[in-house]
């Protein structure tokens, strides 16, 4: 069952989603959804704490999308492709949440939260190189937690580009040579053929 203070920051995140209001009180933020802002205030010790939490959740529910599909997928390649498309759309979304364009959090707190949150996406990657080590797949040696932070950073610069360019399918085949590339180095024989089944894109060498 869902606790009290989840039920307030999903429907704060609903009210965010449906008014271009940027200058909510914590009054109307209470009025809105039922309750009294005593009621918030034995849940969240400000309003800024609020909307910080509404963005937080925003992020762990992607995270978990992310953490889901890859576990369906299984595969240690195949999840880790999938897993690398799924950040840069989430960086691509949170970077449009109204909260953050409306800035009712600001730059510097959106940032922290995301640092806090990323030690879970850094956990599931690290699975996968680990995963890939033991069936054989990526060498055998392999460190997984650095290729899991190096594979990370690079999907996360890629991700950057494309809030800097219209031309979406440009940013997408970067992506998929970006993690190409920093894949391929980590790959044995039997895994080169996985990446590029998953990945569907001949690269061709620089």
């Amino acid at each position: 069952m869902k606790s009290k203070r989840h039920y307030y920051i999903d429907r704060v995140s609903e009210m965010i989603l449906d008014t271009a209001n940027v200058n909510f009180k914590v009054d109307e933020i209470a009025s809105s959804i039922g309750v009294t802002k005593k009621t918030l205030y034995n849940y969240f010790d400000s309003k800024q704490q609020l909307l910080e939490c509404v963005v937080d959740s925003y992020l762990k529910r992607g995270i978990d999308e992310i953490r889901t599909e890859a576990a369906t997928i299984g595969l240690p390649i195949a999840s880790l492709v999938a897993v690398g498309r799924k950040v840069s759309a989430l960086q691509h979304s949170l970077a449009r949440h109204p909260a953050i364009t409306r800035e009712l959090v600001d730059a510097a707190s959106a940032q922290r939260i995301v640092g806090e949150r990323r030690e879970e996406l850094l956990a599931v990657v690290v699975h996968f190189f680990a995963k890939g080590s033991r069936t054989g797949v990526f060498d055998d040696d392999l460190d997984a937690v650095l290729a899991g932070k190096l594979f990370l950073s690079g999907v996360e610069a890629a991700a950057h580009r494309r809030f800097a360019t219209a031309d979406g399918r440009t940013v997408e085949g970067e992506l998929s040579k970006v993690m190409y590339y920093m894949l391929k180095g980590c790959c044995s024989s039997d895994g080169l053929l996985s990446l590029r089944e998953a990945l569907d894109l001949r690269v061709v060498a620089c």
